[in-house]
């Protein structure tokens, strides 16, 4: 009886302290490192830094980080349509109308394989050659790896969801080739990504519990007010929660 008691306690624990977070970090060609932090496609945070990070809440994406005195600042990027649809050039040619928006494409990602194989931070991929079309027009081309490993398949979801809020403000074929190759690579089975081209490679993931507060706006945060033209206009009282 003793026994079965322990065993019980030992398995509660097992499961109350599963890691049920994934921090996967990327380093770009140039040295530059990010890291996607997730729990599922409503929790994703990407850190460029301990003090400098986006966050996805509610649907919309926020940047977070900290100002000379150490105060924690939040910026709404919805507030920054005006930048992505002319506002700021219209501010740099004396006030001229915004251009005219840019219709939606349509973006298809095909996949073929290479016959290769990389082991990647741990990791076991397939190496696919990468075709990125627009309209039908071949727009990218690429050589990506992608493994299987549900590890992986939960950070595509992570890229994919921070991507599809991300669009007006990251440039619109970056974001859509983004969003459309971790979804149709999730599809089709191919799995998450270890290597985009020479820019980005997966550099390590960890998994690990880690408190709600991750994927929150710091406490007594201030947001700032991009106004009309996208453009600062101070600062707001600090941001309230739901």
């Amino acid at each position: 009886m003793r026994y079965v008691m322990m065993m019980c306690l030992i398995l509660f624990a097992s499961v109350a302290f599963a890691a049920d977070d994934i921090a996967a970090t990327y380093v770009y060609e140039g040295g530059d490192k990010v890291t996607l932090i997730t729990r599922d496609s409503k929790h994703v945070r990407m850190d460029m830094s301990p003090e400098n990070y986006m966050l996805l809440q509610n649907g919309k994406v926020y940047t977070v980080s900290k100002d000379e005195d150490g105060k924690w600042m939040v910026m709404d990027m919805s507030q920054m349509k005006g930048l992505a649809s002319g506002g700021l050039s219209g501010l740099l040619t004396g006030g001229a109308a915004p251009a005219a928006a840019v219709p939606d494409r349509a973006y298809t990602v095909k996949y073929d394989k290479t016959g290769k194989k990389e082991e990647i931070a741990g990791y076991t991929g397939v190496v696919y050659h990468m075709t990125t079309l627009e309209d039908g027009k071949v727009v990218d081309q690429d050589e990506i790896v992608l493994c299987s490993h549900e590890d992986l398949k939960k950070v595509n979801d992570a890229w994919a969801a921070i991507a599809l809020q991300m669009g007006e403000f990251m440039g619109e074929k970056e974001a859509k080739s983004l969003e459309k190759a971790t979804k149709e690579a999730n599809a089709a089975g191919y799995g998450g990504m270890l290597r985009y081209g020479k820019d980005m490679k997966l550099e390590s993931l960890k998994k690990q519990s880690l408190a709600a507060s991750t994927y929150e706006i710091p406490a007594g945060a201030q947001v700032m007010d991009m106004g009309a033209m996208g453009l600062p206009q101070g600062l707001m009282n600090p941001l309230q929660e739901d």
